[in-house]
Formats: structure tokens, C-alpha cells, sequence
């Protein structure tokens, strides 16, 4: 059981779950609204696990784990988890996104007679799920093409802030390109940390991310930008919301660890350094949804 949970990587599930916060935040917490969120939240969670099993098996399958790699151990490089085990566990959690997510849609939309909207949506997150699939796994996966940070933009970023908002107003508030602004790129550092750490090993093997298109030097100021729009964002968010203690508050912390964590990550000179900040943006935009969820 430590294994799965080890490959489950439990430190990447505060990003799932902020996501779900920022989409959730400014609601009536009725009952539906509140069955809404919880499944959505599931829905996200179990996507994000899922995406994690089949990075583990997509880089073990195409050489990107081995024994230089910096970060924790994964579980098939390893050998404490076996490729026919892994591909059940794949199976499985899928097929769990999808129903989890359908359950969602149908409390959501076909319960009140929105059949287009949940045509859109369903089509939606199957498409979520091959995404979460194809990153490093199957045939040219596209992570290996330096695509990663716009496919967890879009999905994690886009589609799970913004989709949920929409499920619970039936409409989109432009203040949602802000929510999108803060959590969509603060869910891209954390994967651009990721491959900032494995560049040596991920040039080794082929594995073309950004980092490894950009280099050392231009990877930590891609990342400074990815930061800094968090910032403008966060300030937009305390300035178009109702003043309260919450808002500042949510203001007041994001900016206090977005600007030490970049000032940290310019400054660092090793790729193994990365590996600790990692923990400290998924908390940090964790600890910021939960402050924004009562603004």
C-alpha cells in the first residue's frame, strides 16, 4: 500500500484540490452547490492520481526513470510495482474519473435539462482523461515535445476552475481570467520545477520538455514570468473582490510566498535544488485557494 500511495504522489493533490476552490469560490453553499463541489473535487483528485500512475508508467516504459534521476524514487523504476499491476490500476482509476464525472454532469446538467451543455462536458473530460493519459504515456507522447505546461494550463488550469464556476452559475464572470491567471500557472511551476530538476536526465533519454529547450539559465526566468503573472493575478483578485479579512489575507500570503519562492528559485545553481520547492508551491496555492474560497 505505501507503494501505490508513493505513486499516487500525494504531495501533487493540494494542486487538484485548489483548483476545485478557486472554481468554487463566492457560492451559495446549498446542498446541490455543495454535492456539486464535492464531486468535482473527487472528479479532479482521481484524474490527478490517474495522470500520475500513467507518468510513472509512460517514463518508465520509455527510459525517462532511471538511477540518476534526482527526485523521490518512482514506483516501476524501482520494481516495487509491476507493469501488469500498474496497467490494472490505469484501468481502473479511468474508468473511475469517467463515472465520477459523469455522476457530477448529471447532478449538474441533466438534472436540470442542460443535454448540450452535458454533451460539451462529457466530451470535455474524456478528452481530459486521454490528456492525462498521452502526457508521457502511449505512442509520441506529447510531454516529451515540450507540451506539458500547456496541456496542464488548459486542463488543470482552465477546464477545472472555469468548468466547475460554469456548472455552478450556468455563466462565466470575467473576474475568472484571474482565478485562471493564479491557479492555472501556479499548477504549470509546479511541473516546470519538476522538469527543471530532471532536465539532465530528461535531455539524457530524449524527454524534450521546456526546460530542456531553454536550458538552465532561461527556464529559471520562464519561471519568474510564470510567478510574476501569478502575482498581477492575485493583486486583480483582492482588488475585484469585497474587501474583507479574507481577501486580504489571500492577497497578503500570496504575494509573501510567491515573491521568496522566486527570489529562491533565480538564485538557485543546481538542478537538485528545485526539488524542495515543488512541496512549496502545491501548499502554498493549496493554503491561497482555501483564503480565496471565503472572499
Amino acid at each position: 500500500m505505501n507503494w501505490w500511495i508513493q505513486a499516487a504522489r500525494p504531495r501533487t493533490l493540494p494542486l487538484a484540490t485548489a483548483t476545485v476552490f478557486f472554481g468554487a469560490a463566492g457560492i451559495n453553499w446549498n446542498l446541490h452547490n455543495t454535492l456539486v463541489v464535492v464531486l468535482a473535487w473527487l472528479t479532479a483528485v482521481a484524474l490527478q492520481i490517474f495522470s500520475n500512475f500513467a507518468n510513472d508508467w509512460g517514463d518508465f516504459k520509455n527510459g525517462a526513470d532511471d538511477d540518476s534521476r534526482i527526485g523521490p524514487a518512482r514506483v516501476m523504476q524501482s520494481g516495487s510495482v509491476t507493469m501488469k499491476s500498474m496497467k490494472k490500476a490505469l484501468v481502473i482509476l479511468g474508468f473511475s474519473s469517467f463515472i465520477l464525472g459523469f455522476i457530477l454532469l448529471y447532478f449538474s446538467l441533466i438534472m436540470v435539462g442542460k443535454y448540450t451543455d452535458f454533451l460539451v462536458f462529457l466530451s470535455v473530460g474524456i478528452l481530459a482523461i486521454w490528456a492525462a493519459y498521452r502526457y508521457t504515456a502511449g505512442d509520441n507522447p506529447y510531454g516529451y515535445k515540450g507540451l506539458g505546461d500547456v496541456f496542464v494550463f488548459l486542463f488543470f488550469g482552465i477546464v477545472s476552475p472555469a468548468g466547475l464556476y460554469y456548472l455552478l452559475h450556468f455563466s462565466i464572470d470575467w473576474t475568472i481570467i484571474l482565478r485562471i491567471g493564479f491557479v492555472g500557472l501556479a499548477c504549470v511551476m509546479v511541473l516546470h520545477l519538476n522538469n527543471m530538476r530532471d532536465r539532465q536526465t530528461d535531455e539524457a533519454t530524449g524527454k524534450k520538455t521546456i526546460a530542456v529547450k531553454l536550458g538552465f539559465t532561461y527556464s529559471k526566468w520562464l519561471h519568474g514570468l510564470y510567478g510574476t503573472v501569478c502575482i498581477l493575478s492575485s493583486l486583480g483578485l483582492v482588488f475585484s473582490s469585497h474587501f474583507s479579512i479574507a481577501s486580504v489575507l489571500f492577497g497578503a500570503f500570496s504575494l509573501l510566498w510567491l515573491i521568496i519562492h522566486l527570489v529562491i528559485v533565480l538564485r538557485i545553481q543546481a538542478e537538485k535544488s528545485f526539488d524542495a520547492q515543488l512541496k512549496v508551491v502545491a501548499l502554498s496555492t493549496f493554503m491561497s485557494s482555501i483564503l480565496y474560497l471565503f472572499c
